[in-house]
């Protein structure tokens, strides 16, 4: 009997250290899987940063063009202003000289 029991005894025991085994395997793998995770967060991280970055010099660069679109706005409304006085001008000038005829041809 004395062996039967010891035969039970050492099963059990067999049985936990393949479990302790299994359990530490366990915890290995989860402690690399925790690890992974915190790289992965840190990459996700990193990524926002230059996500954040890119952003914001896209929105410098729109801010940037939209200044210069204005500045050429006005120096294009400055032109035609420009343009229109000396067409205005020369229109005036055109008709003096003409009703200046025609009060020439009236004497």
């Amino acid at each position: 009997m004395s062996k039967k029991s010891r035969g039970k005894g050492e099963k059990p025991e067999a049985l936990m250290d393949a479990l302790q085994a299994a359990n530490e395997e366990l915890r290995t793998k989860l402690t690399d899987i925790q690890i992974e995770l915190q790289q992965e967060k840190s990459k996700v991280s990193k990524l926002r940063e230059k996500l954040q970055e890119a952003k914001k010099a896209r929105e410098l660069e729109q801010h940037k063009h939209t200044v210069l679109v204005t500045d050429l706005k006005a120096k294009l409304h400055e032109e035609k202003m420009k343009e229109l006085q000396v067409v205005r001008e020369g229109l005036i000038k055109q008709h003096e000289q003409e009703l200046a005829r025609v009060f020439k041809i009236r004497d």
